[in-house]
């Protein structure tokens, strides 16, 4: 009995000692970060601070604005252990626009 009493930690340590718990960082327009490029810059940061971290960005429901495109690049992801995923959150229907209001726009009689 004394064997399974030395067995077991060891056992949990080999199974569970390499779970990692990933960062989360969420992005939502009321928010502490209201954009998906200041989710980025933090991104970044922690690639280069804590490169062994899987990092999740979850967007939350809303319309982000951008004046300029949005480009993702090396260093912007990760490794096969370390990933970076950027997702929406559960049922949230988050809108990326670099649209413009067209204002004082009337429709035609042929509807152009």
């Amino acid at each position: 009995m004394n064997c399974f009493r030395a067995i077991i930690p060891v056992f949990l340590v080999f199974c569970f000692g390499t779970l990692r718990a990933e960062i989360v960082i969420e992005v939502s327009p009321d928010g502490k970060l209201r954009t998906i490029e200041q989710a980025q810059i933090i991104v970044r940061k922690l690639r280069q601070e804590e490169p062994s971290e899987p990092i999740r960005v979850v967007v939350g429901s809303g319309t982000y604005l951008i004046s300029e495109p949005l480009l993702f690049g090396p260093e912007d992801g990760g490794m096969a252990e370390s990933s970076v995923i950027y997702e929406a959150a559960p049922n949230a229907r988050p809108v990326i626009s670099g649209g413009k209001t067209i204002g004082k726009f009337t429709a035609q009689a042929d509807g152009i």
